[in-house]
């Protein structure tokens, strides 16, 4: 967690930091640093499409949770809030990930973050890798509103492009394997 604020605050330039481990194989796709000048200067025109839809704006501690979740700390924050979910699994990983932090500041800031910016945000169909899942009715049958979907504990990655979606989760099937032997 301390490399990652450091990456998304005040990054040395030169220096390796961690991944995450989708994007790895695809270089192209991986962060680079940015100091936090340059990260509040790429969010302006996301700040004047809110200002001009009469929206509030968003301030940099939302910025810098939206950075810290596009990297590693992702998996700490999900585990936190999967574990509210009560399956004992997601609750030792949690425990095992974050040694008690609940990041509680963060994941406030990542929220909001993402709730601001889905107001400048074009709704399109996005795709989710699932392996060995079973999802409820509901997300395939509309109900009378001709909504369909279900609510994740956590944040939900997903991409606009299908293949992208399989390879992130054959990704991180070949992660889980190599963890558990």
């Amino acid at each position: 967690s301390r490399d990652e604020y450091e990456f998304v605050v005040s990054p040395i330039r030169g220096k390796a930091y961690p991944e995450r481990a989708a994007l790895r194989p695809t270089p192209r796709k991986c962060r680079r640093p940015l100091s936090l000048d340059e990260l509040w200067a790429a969010v302006a025109p996301r700040n004047a499409a809110l200002r001009d839809l009469r929206e509030p704006e968003l301030i940099r501690e939302e910025v810098v949770g939206g950075r810290l979740y596009s990297g590693p700390t992702y998996e700490k924050f999900n585990a936190v809030l999967r574990a509210e979910s009560g399956n004992t699994f997601l609750v030792q990983k949690c425990e095992a990930l974050t040694r008690g932090n609940r990041y509680a500041t963060s994941i406030h800031a990542v929220t909001s973050c993402v709730l601001k910016l889905s107001k400048v945000t074009a709704a399109c169909k996005v795709y989710r890798g699932l392996k060995d899942a079973q999802l409820p009715e509901a997300f395939f049958k509309p109900n009378k509103y001709g909504v369909r979907g279900g609510i994740e504990f956590g944040f939900t990655s997903t991409s606009t492009a299908k293949a992208e979606a399989v390879a992130a989760q054959a990704m991180a099937d070949a992660e889980a394997a190599a963890v558990l032997g």
